[in-house]
């Protein structure tokens, strides 16, 4: 029976690199999930990016895998991270000139974009798209429109698959379902699809993927 091992090493934009090199170093792994975004999260970057256009991506997301990447190509482990944020082209290209500056030439670098719909509020509005207030009820986003800094759909494990499947030794994404770090090579390596009789199969992947997706605190972590 094929077995698969996962771990993720990262629950916010500031937690700590250690666990995560421990889990690349000693964790006998075949992927290392980074989770490091949030709602207020993905504002910021976008407000870094209207200000830098080579900007908007985690910060940390450089420094972390200098850190990283020795540990993971000597113990064949790939990375899957959501820290391209809002930007997560731009950190996909750092990524690349970091991996041949550490020697790792002709590494293959994963980069999934599609949940920035910025651009696209006023032709869905006239499109009649509902963007219903879960809070208040109310539709529409007159009032609010000259406000809005950033607007992201979160989108699935669609793109961290195919981006398995053409050879990616490491994913950088923007937002996707927390989730998708998980489920997204879990279907790729057991070959799911989205088609019955897949669909419990798939619902276990997301429940594990939300089990460890914030790193340390599925553990209890987050009270020591």
């Amino acid at each position: 029976m094929k077995t698969l091992r996962i771990g993720n090493g990262s629950a916010y934009w500031g937690d700590m690199l250690d666990p995560a090199i421990e889990l690349a170093d000693k964790g006998e792994l075949d992927y290392l999930g980074l989770d490091h975004l949030s709602e207020l999260t993905m504002a910021l970057l976008q407000r870094q990016k209207n200000k830098n256009p080579t900007q908007g991506y985690i910060p940390d997301l450089i420094p972390w895998t200098e850190a990283l990447l020795p540990l993971t190509q000597q113990n064949g482990v790939k990375m899957i991270t959501n820290a391209g944020g809002a930007n997560p082209e731009a950190g996909g290209r750092e990524v690349v000139e970091l991996a041949r500056r550490l020697g790792f030439e002709g590494m293959r670098v994963g980069v999934v974009t599609g949940d920035d719909v910025s651009g696209k509020l006023d032709s869905l509005a006239a499109e009649g798209v509902k963007l219903v207030n879960l809070d208040t009820g109310e539709e529409g986003l007159e009032r609010i429109r000259q406000d809005i800094v950033a607007a992201h759909a979160y989108i699935g494990s669609e793109g961290v698959i195919e981006a398995l499947a053409g050879g990616a030794e490491m994913v950088i994404t923007g937002r996707v379902s927390d989730s998708a770090l998980t489920v997204g090579p879990i279907m790729y390596e057991f070959g799911w699809t989205f088609e019955q009789p897949d669909w419990n199969r798939i619902g276990a992947a997301v429940a594990v993927g939300h089990i460890i997706e914030c790193a340390c605190f599925c553990t209890g972590g987050g009270s020591c």
